[in-house]
This record gives structure tokens, C-alpha cells and sequence, in this order.
């Protein structure tokens, strides 16, 4: 009587390297995916999460979100296809119906709406606004981003001569 035989089969190597399985990317936050999405130069996914995504949950392979008004209906699939490409696991993706804290783009307009409240009320800018009917203020930025907008604006330009006043 015989035993059963083992049989070693060898497994063929891979001929297409698209087939083998993507590299993981590992996404920590919300803010981390939108970054990502930025990384990958998918624009039109970057604004919509900023505009139209209104975050209940984010974990490790799933996002809750609230739609804002006007967002796209077919944003968690296209997410959902987005990061699997990108991460090469599943993600569950869904939207629900309330409980979303404000999108990205609505936070940043509150607090430039607050930034703004807060510099009205200064007695200094209160006189100049008064002073001239019709102002208004454009923008508001703080010491580092003007200091960084008046660098820009020195940055391209060419370097300044000294004259030592000596006629060579």
C-alpha cells in the first residue's frame, strides 16, 4: 500500500508587474488624505474634500462624512476607488444624513470672518474705515504670511549695487 504523495508545484512568476499589489500608503488623518490627494495632483478630489466634505468620522480604512450643500453624489465612490489605487486596501466610504462638523473651506472662511470681526472692532482700523466711506478690508494675514508675501515680492528681483563712490 502507498501513502499519499506530496506534490511540489511551483508557482509561476509574475509577467505583468501592474498585477502585483500596490504599495501601501498609510493615511493617518483627514487632513493627511487631503494632502495625499494634493501629492497625487488630483485636484478636482482635493477641493471637493476641502468644499464638500463635512467629516463625521475618520478611521484607519473609513470616512464618514455629512454632503455639503451642492457636493457631488458620487464622491465616496470616487473616493473609495481613489483610495484603493492609492493605498492598495478597501475603504469603506459612506455618506451620511447629519452630524458633519464644517468642511475645511468652511472653517477657513469662519475664522477669516472672525480674523476680520476681531480687526473692524479695533478702535485704529474703526477710525480709518470711518475715515474713508467705502473701504473695506480685502484680506487679513498675519506678520508671518505678510512677511512672506513682501519676500515674494523681493525674491525675483535683481540685487542691489552698492556704490562705494570711488570713479574707477
Amino acid at each position: 500500500t502507498r501513502g499519499p504523495r506530496l506534490v511540489a508545484a511551483s508557482q509561476p512568476a509574475v509577467s505583468n508587474p501592474s498585477a502585483a499589489p500596490a504599495a501601501t500608503t498609510m493615511i493617518e488623518s483627514f487632513t493627511a488624505l487631503v494632502e495625499l490627494a494634493a501629492q497625487k495632483r488630483d485636484m478636482r478630489l482635493k477641493i471637493a474634500l476641502e468644499s464638500e466634505v463635512r467629516l463625521v468620522r475618520f478611521d484607519a480604512g473609513l470616512i464618514e462624512f455629512e454632503l455639503a450643500p451642492g457636493g457631488a453624489r458620487d464622491l465616496a465612490a470616487t473616493l473609495m476607488q481613489k483610495l484603493q489605487a492609492w493605498t492598495g486596501e478597501r475603504w469603506m466610504v459612506s455618506i451620511v444624513a447629519s452630524g458633519g462638523a464644517p468642511s475645511l473651506k468652511e472653517q477657513r472662511e469662519a475664522e477669516e470672518r472672525r480674523r476680520r470681526s476681531s480687526l473692524e472692532s479695533d478702535p485704529l482700523v474703526a477710525s480709518v474705515l470711518a475715515r474713508f466711506p467705502g473701504a473695506q478690508i480685502v484680506a487679513v494675514r498675519g506678520r508671518d504670511e505678510a512677511a512672506a508675501s513682501a519676500g515674494a515680492l523681493y525674491d525675483d528681483a535683481p540685487p542691489i549695487e552698492e556704490d562705494d563712490g570711488e570713479a574707477q
